[in-house]
């Protein structure tokens, strides 16, 4: 039997994290979990987001957090 649930991708790009929520399928003859294609586009449109500059579309799709190391 097939099951679906959702679980959280974290994306780095520069100083900033973004989390999505991205839905899985799990079924009993694959090897395990796994993202739809439709699911990875939309993590691929996040991360081109991310990595133009664009914010505000990107908050959109996500949460988005400012990281900064705390040490060098």
């Amino acid at each position: 039997m097939m099951s679906k649930f959702t679980n959280i991708k974290r994306i780095y790009v520069g100083d900033v994290m973004a989390e999505i929520e991205v839905e899985m399928t799990d079924e009993p003859e694959s090897w395990g979990p796994h993202i739809e294609p439709t699911e990875v586009d939309r993590i691929d449109g996040l991360r081109k987001a991310l990595q133009s500059g664009d914010l505000k579309a990107a908050s959109k799709q996500a949460k988005l957090y400012s990281v900064k190391p705390l040490a060098m």
